[in-house]
Formats: C-alpha cells, structure tokens, sequence
C-alpha cells in the first residue's frame, strides 16, 4: 500500500504541474492521468473518460468515471462549481446501483470539491496548492487497485480453467506433441486478437466459430486450418475470391500461422469448450498469462490423470 508521505509527495508534484492549468477541453483528461499517478493507479484500467450515460432528461457524458469510487466534472476557471456538482449527480440516473460512485469531485482545475455520497459529509472545499495537506480525503482512491487486482484474477483463472479443459479435450483424443502445442498457441493468439482490435470489430472470430462450424465440432479443424492458413498470406498472396468472412482476417506477420497441422478431431464438447473461451473478454487478462498459462499446460503432459486433475485446480488458482 502506497504510504501518506509518498502520497504527499506526489500530490505536491502534481500541483506545481497543473499551477497555471484552466482549460477543461485541452487539459481535463491530462489532470485526471496525473492525478492517478499520484496514488499509483493505472489510468488506463482504473478510469473511464467521456462515458455516455442517460440523465434524468437526456444524455450526458462523464468526464471521468472511476467505477463505484469517484465521477470527476470538471469545468475551466471562472465556471460555476455548485451547478457542475449538480450535472454531476444528474448522472446518477444512468448508472446501475453497483457502479454509484462513493465520492463526486468537481474541479476548475484550482479548486477542488469533494462531496462524499456515502456519509452526506460537508464537502471538502480547497485549492489545488492544498491537495497535499488533504491527501488522506482521497485515499479511498487506493483502493481500486485492490479491486481491479481481484477482478482480474477471476477473469485469469477461468481464462485458465477453460483453456486447460480444451487442452484436456484434444489431448484426450491422442493429439498430441509439438502439433498441440503449436495449435494451442494458434487459439491463445487468436483469443487475444479477438478482444483487443488485431483482428479489427470485436467478435470475428467468436461469430467465425458460431457461424461457420458445424455444432457437431465435425468441420471445426478443417475451419480454424482455412483461418490459420489466411491469417498467413498478406493481401496480395490471397485468392481473390476468398469468402468475405475469411477476408476480413488480416494477414499476420511471423511464422505463427505458417504449416499445416496434423488433423484433429473436434467434436461438440471441445467445440464448446472453444466457444466459450472465445466468449471471455481477453482484452480484460493480463498480457503475462499467455506465456505462463500455455508453459503451464504444457508442464502437465505425461502426468497421471488424477494428479493433472489436482495440478489443473492449483494452476487455476494461481
């Protein structure tokens, strides 16, 4: 945990940085990046900018929103700071009850407003040179490390569990050896591809598997083959009469597609299985867990079933 003086110490860095600051649509969102680094959070996991949201009359857009901890209306100098409390809280209607935020802050860069929503307290009401000698009012904001910290060792472990199951599945078949390997491997980039722009619009290759493989799993190799095999061949390699939906992958640049893999057998248990590892969100799993999660699948081969069976729970875990 980030100790006070530290916290002090930034914070005074962050108020010499934004002394002269005044202009909300040129400079909000840099405040509110720097004001993060002043508790350590990373902005990009811990925030949300410009979140459209209903009102009670129309729509809006939040400035920035950190889920269920703070919502952040700022406005440039000289701008009423009790109506932007008030648009602040208009907000409210849109939110779901879990995401209501625990304090409202309002800023013009040089004064800041903090309204806690939980205790009604008198709000703080202070300059931004007086940020360091009030650091302890916004200290709950530490506190979404830990939160987004166990969110995403839920969403890891069943990324884990589902890919160790389909692991199990092939393997069970008798696929196996550098040929497994290499197509789990294939899927994991895949996955990742999916959920973090590589492969352009969110769900192609979920709607890929949904809509063009067979629910017996029966055609499901020869499909991922033709999408390994295009995912290959840069634009001017391909045929061109190549189906949109294969088209729409782009070519992928390396060795990883390249080669054809023994055949495997899907059928519509490990088809699922696929499908619902697609269906996770992987832009939301930690970079790290595709090298470690494949190296610890890996590390299981040869071993007894009942024991696999005990190392798949303590490396779901994990």
């Amino acid at each position: 945990m980030i100790t006070i003086e530290t916290l002090r110490k930034n914070a005074t860095r962050f108020a010499k940085d934004f002394a002269d600051a005044s202009y909300e649509m040129g400079q909000a969102q840099s405040f509110i990046i720097e004001l993060c680094k002043v508790f350590d959070l990373d902005y990009i996991r811990a925030v949300r900018f410009e979140d459209r949201v209903k009102k009670a009359k129309g729509k809006g857009r939040i400035d920035a929103f950190f889920p269920s901890l703070l919502l952040v209306e700022m406005k440039s100098a000289g701008k009423d700071l009790d109506e932007a409390y008030a648009q602040a809280t208009d907000y409210f209607h849109g939110l779901s009850d879990e995401d209501l935020p625990r304090c409202v802050l309002v800023s013009d860069f040089q004064n800041l407003h903090l309204y806690n929503q939980e205790t009604k307290d008198e709000p703080l009401k202070i300059k931004l040179a007086e940020l360091p000698q009030h650091i302890e009012r916004f200290r709950f904001l530490t506190g979404f490390k830990k939160i987004a910290t166990e969110r995403q060792e839920r969403i890891n472990k069943a990324a884990a569990e589902k890919m160790a199951d389909l692991h199990d599945a092939i393997k069970a078949t008798g696929y196996d050896g550098k040929d497994l390997e290499n197509y789990l491997v294939r899927l994991l980039f895949c996955l990742f591809a999916e959920d973090t722009g590589l492969f352009g619009e969110n769900g192609t290759f979920l709607n890929y598997l949904h809509n063009w493989t067979r629910a017996d799993g029966s055609d499901c190799h020869s499909a991922l083959s033709r999408l390994f095999d295009t995912l290959n061949k840069a634009d001017d390699k391909r045929l061109k009469n190549l189906p949109q939906h294969l088209a729409d992958f782009p070519y992928i640049n390396g060795a990883l597609f390249e080669g054809a893999l023994a055949e495997c057998y899907f059928d519509e248990s490990s088809r699922q299985m696929l499908i619902e590892c697609a269906n996770l969100d992987w832009s939301e799993i930690s970079p790290a867990i595709f090298g470690s999660l494949f190296q610890a699948i890996m590390h299981f081969e040869g071993e007894a079933a009942n024991a696999k069976t005990k190392k798949r729970r303590e490396f779901g875990a994990h």
